[in-house]
């Protein structure tokens, strides 16, 4: 299969490329500035330099014959990001959209975010449930979704939009930069005992089993793995919005104590008021996938959401 990943050096689109390169045509649309974090890989590989826009994408569909798009790329979720990088976001959606229709692209997966959800009252949260997103961020991708449910109604392209849940750790091979360029409560965490900075833990009063809010944690290896039986099975799957996470709710000093006994470290930390746009608990229903793919619930465990990462700190 011929497969275009957007944003394929980042953290998500380097990892997912080291698995599907040996099976499939990759061609990646990127900065030229993030080819190392991909290692080197050269077989079944097709690399352009370039900011993902109308007239990047429509070169590539002109001299390719792609099947499927992973759309990956877009704005890191961090603490200070202006609208503006968010409407870009939307904007180049749009494009890729416009121009999967008029080369009758097959298929779409695009990485979705469980922050459209927002705070949510139950404790596993299904894909349909109404989304209500608090942050930015959150409301950018619930606009992104309802482009694609837009655009592609009504056509043959299927679409597969993933709400992705807190995904850590990392594997041999890729560029650490990927790791600490997260905004993820491990990997500020990791960056906090590094750079011996004292770790700012937002939230200690709710309602959960220690004060701390709570999150849903699936690591980079079982992300790949499904993903890449969404590829297999692509042709055999309807459109659809699909929750990817692990079930397993963690609260966040509860992470900190398994870093700590995992990593043989000692975070420090202090304590600081909730911030508004944080949710207080949010941690997938996953049975929707589970479904899909037909998945067991030990694929899930978390044995390996620390695996390699005492290499990089």
């Amino acid at each position: 299969m011929n497969i275009l990943v957007t944003g394929g050096t980042g953290y998500l689109g380097s990892h997912l490329i080291n698995k599907l390169y040996k099976k499939n045509n990759i061609f990646i649309l990127d900065k030229k500035k993030n080819i190392a974090k991909i290692g080197n890989l050269k077989k079944n590989l097709t690399y352009y330099q370039g900011t993902v826009n109308k007239k990047n994408l429509k070169k590539i569909f002109a001299q390719n014959v792609i099947d499927l798009v992973i759309h990956f790329a877009g704005t890191v979720k961090q603490k200070k990001n202006y609208k503006y990088n968010y409407y870009n976001d939307l904007e180049t959606t749009k494009s890729l959209l416009k121009l999967i229709v008029f080369f009758k692209i097959k298929y779409l997966i695009y990485s979705s975010s469980c922050d459209v959800y927002g705070n949510v009252d139950i404790r596993k949260v299904k894909e349909n449930q109404k989304c209500k997103p608090i942050s930015d961020y959150g409301k950018n991708k619930l606009l992104s979704e309802n482009l694609i449910k837009k655009y592609l109604k009504h056509k043959n392209t299927k679409y597969f939009i993933l709400r992705i849940f807190n995904i850590i750790g990392t594997e041999v091979g890729i560029s650490t930069k990927n790791v600490f360029s997260k905004n993820d409560l491990l990997s500020n965490l990791i960056k906090s005992y590094k750079y011996k900075k004292t770790f700012k833990l937002f939230g200690y009063d709710h309602n959960t089993t220690d004060g701390s809010c709570v999150r849903d944690y699936i690591s980079i290896r079982k992300f790949v793995q499904i993903v890449e039986k969404i590829v297999l099975r692509i042709h055999l799957i309807s459109s659809t919005v699909i929750n990817i996470g692990s079930s397993f709710g963690i609260s966040n000093i509860s992470m900190i104590n398994k870093v700590e006994k995992n990593l043989k470290i000692k975070v420090h930390y202090k304590k600081f008021k909730r911030r508004k746009k944080d949710p207080i608990y949010l941690v997938a229903n996953n049975t929707k996938i589970k479904k899909l793919l037909n998945l067991k619930n030990n694929f899930f465990n978390n044995d390996d959401m620390f695996k390699y990462l005492n290499k990089i700190i």
